[in-house]
């Protein structure tokens, strides 16, 4: 049997059950408890793009700021309390990562960057906005 952290291929050894060490057991439990925060993030805000309807891959969906940025939602970094995450998800709009980074775009070269744009697609399996 190998470790269960994803990063990790050594074989267990001895009375090692799941992890190799106490490193890769902290890590895994980290990620996951990350994950299992980001996903209950993007469940209290709907569980789908705010723009397209995009809600195929959790990966994929991302946290826009629109005032006061104290820290990232989905960023690694410290754990916060999901009181402290939920008052910062209240300043944010979820949105997949195509539609956040066309809103940047507007937002970095102005009302006009997006215009210019060819043709006008929505993500794949999303529904498309009005």
């Amino acid at each position: 049997m190998t470790c269960e952290y994803h990063l990790c291929n050594n074989n267990l050894k001895g009375k090692q059950t799941r992890f190799c060490s106490t490193n890769c057991k902290q890590k895994f439990h980290t990620i996951n408890n990350r994950r299992k925060i980001k996903q209950k993030a993007v469940d209290y805000k709907g569980g789908k793009c705010e723009k397209c309807g995009y809600n195929k891959s959790l990966r994929a969906l991302t946290f826009h700021h629109r005032e006061n940025k104290e820290f990232g939602i989905a960023k690694y970094g410290h754990t916060r309390s999901w009181k402290r995450v939920k008052a910062e998800l209240d300043k944010c709009d979820l949105l997949c990562h195509n539609c956040h980074m066309e809103l940047e775009e507007q937002i970095f070269m102005g009302s006009s960057a997006v215009e210019h744009l060819p043709v006008k697609q929505t993500c794949e399996g999303s529904i498309p906005s009005p």
